[in-house]
């Protein structure tokens, strides 16, 4: 059984990088230069300069913070936490720093410090949004899951334009199973920032875990394209092709994910799954060829061999075995019902509806999904 990766592997952090903190570095040469380096990832040399702004500031807690946020950056915790607390005994109510500090804690695994410094951001600045997404993430963390819809609430009252807080909102409703709040709150993320290649993945899997595979691809198309070496995309999207039976397109996308993750035993599995069952397929196939040829009459086999070509994608062949099965016997439900799934993949959205209507008419059932992405995909109703 192939089987798709969890759902949010982890929420967002309102990092301390945001553009939401502000800081006024008393203007020198070096910590001009400093900030400079910062702003293009070059983190040793700005600590450098920071360090020389020091000398000639040394009671200047922002030169701290912004030095910390660098060694952050260098993963050097140490001296980030460091210099940090010279920052707060120099300026015991710089609520970033205790927020920055906090995320630092988180990332190291201690929850409770990390709570106690938003905590003190928090009583600082009752109005500092970040500050309130980072407590809720770690509440989310902890399992407190109401008491992170709170903060996140509070975030999002604040600034209403922050998408990693609406995605951290989607990230509670995944760990309760509600998958219908999850989209929800995806939408508005990838409403706020299109280019956000997380919410599209979780989308996508939120859709697949729901049966709904096309729109999980398409989630999973746009995540790969704006990140290129999303191995869990690539991966997902594998799982959601095998699932509609299109084994050709799923290989193609677990080799993808292997070479980017070649120790991802999943995707290995997986992938030998739907080279056998694509094998199972084309011997069907061949079963349903020599049935043809032994009866070209043989209204059954055009239609069980039409369902194979729909499972392997090959859509214009199945077409045309519906066709065939319907022109033999034209009151099959079935093979309107199938033909229409294979003309709305061709994006023949007239033929499919009309399949559709003949279909119920003869009084086949038609999947609520099915009519969903059909009604989507054409902007009609039925």
């Amino acid at each position: 059984m192939h089987r798709y990766k969890k759902i949010f592997i982890s929420a967002i952090l309102s990092c301390i990088f945001s553009a939401n903190v502000h800081s006024q570095v008393v203007q020198t040469a070096s910590s001009d230069k400093a900030k400079d380096y910062y702003e293009k990832q070059m983190y040793l040399q700005a600590i450098t300069e920071f360090t020389k702004s020091l000398q000639a500031e040394p009671r200047n807690p922002e030169l701290y913070y912004w030095r910390a946020r660098c060694f952050v950056a260098e993963h050097n915790y140490r001296h980030a936490f460091s210099d940090f607390d010279k920052a707060l005994i120099l300026n015991p109510r710089f609520s970033e720093v205790y927020n920055a500090r906090g995320v630092v804690y988180l990332q190291e695994g201690a929850l409770e410090e990390a709570i106690a410094d938003f905590n003190k951001a928090i009583a600082i600045n009752p109005e500092y949004a970040e500050a309130y997404n980072n407590r809720g993430f770690v509440y989310a963390k902890k399992g407190s899951f109401e008491l992170a819809v709170i903060d996140f609430n509070n975030a999002i009252r604040i600034n209403p334009y922050n998408a990693d807080v609406y995605y951290n909102r989607g990230f509670v409703f995944a760990q309760k199973g509600d998958l219908g709040q999850v989209v929800a709150y995806l939408n508005k993320v990838v409403e706020l920032n299109p280019t956000y290649a997380p919410a599209y993945y979780n989308r996508g899997l939120a859709y697949a875990k729901r049966g709904n595979f096309d729109w999980a691809i398409r989630d999973f198309d746009k995540a790969v394209s704006i990140n290129p070496y999303y191995t869990e995309a690539y991966y997902n999207r594998a799982v959601a092709y095998a699932e509609k039976g299109n084994y050709d397109e799923a290989i193609i996308d677990y080799d993808k994910a292997l070479k980017l993750n070649p120790e991802l035993t999943q995707a290995q599995d997986n992938k030998a799954l739907a080279q056998t069952k694509r094998t199972s397929l084309l011997k069907a196939i061949e079963q349903f060829d020599k049935l043809i040829q032994q009866n070209p009459r043989y209204t059954q086999a055009y239609y069980n061999r039409g369902i194979a070509y729909l499972k392997r994608g090959n859509l214009k062949k199945a077409v045309d075995d519906f066709d065939k099965a319907l022109l033999l016997n034209a009151k099959e439900p079935l093979a309107y019902r199938e033909r229409a799934v294979a003309f709305f993949y061709l994006r023949r959205y007239d033929d499919a509806w009309r399949d559709v209507r003949q279909a119920r008419a003869l009084g086949a059932d038609i999947s609520p999904i099915f009519l969903e992405e059909l009604q989507e995909a054409s902007g009609k109703q039925e």
